[in-house]
């Protein structure tokens, strides 16, 4: 069961992530209908993988626990979808393309994150990770101009003290 400070810093989060969605006014909700059920799924997603996996980070470590995820994940989507019968002209950019995504932003980075719930433990590092709705705003900010404003900071805020209360 998660401690006082522990609910401190998930109440902060959940208020920060509100703040940058619906800039304090929750009739006001800057996301899509379909952006939020893709984020609400992706928070179940991220419980389920940042628990889920404890007895297996502990004994193997996260390196085979994200190959046999990603290995027997890939077997069910690929009976799922028969990529096979995608019509695909496979070239160098389609081969380069396909190896950072896959080498980078799956394997890479799913492996440090489960390193790091390994290291700091499925509460922390799930709280740990209730930053990237900064860095969405931050990206969304530069790259698509989004308008940025007091009730962002309010939520960055926010976000960033859940960081700092779980670091005490």
């Amino acid at each position: 069961m998660p401690g006082p400070r522990e609910i401190i810093a998930i109440v902060l989060a959940v208020l920060g992530t509100f703040f940058l969605a619906t800039h304090g006014n929750a009739a006001n909700m800057v996301l899509s209908e379909k952006a939020l059920f893709w984020g609400l799924a992706s928070a179940v997603a991220l419980a389920v993988y940042t628990v889920q996996p404890g007895r297996l980070l502990a004994s193997y470590g996260s390196l085979p626990v994200t190959g046999w995820g990603m290995f027997i994940g890939g077997m069910m989507l690929m009976a799922l979808f028969c990529p096979w019968q995608i019509p695909v002209t496979v070239d160098a950019q389609v081969i380069a393309g396909m190896a950072a995504v896959i080498l980078l932003g799956t394997i890479i980075a799913f492996s440090c994150y489960l390193e790091g719930i390994r290291l700091v433990g499925p509460k922390k590092g799930s709280l740990y990770a209730s930053v990237e709705p900064v860095s969405a705003t931050v990206f969304s900010v530069l790259w698509m101009h989004a308008a940025f404003g007091a009730w962002d900071l309010m939520g960055f805020a926010c976000i960033f003290a859940t960081i700092l209360l779980l670091s005490l």
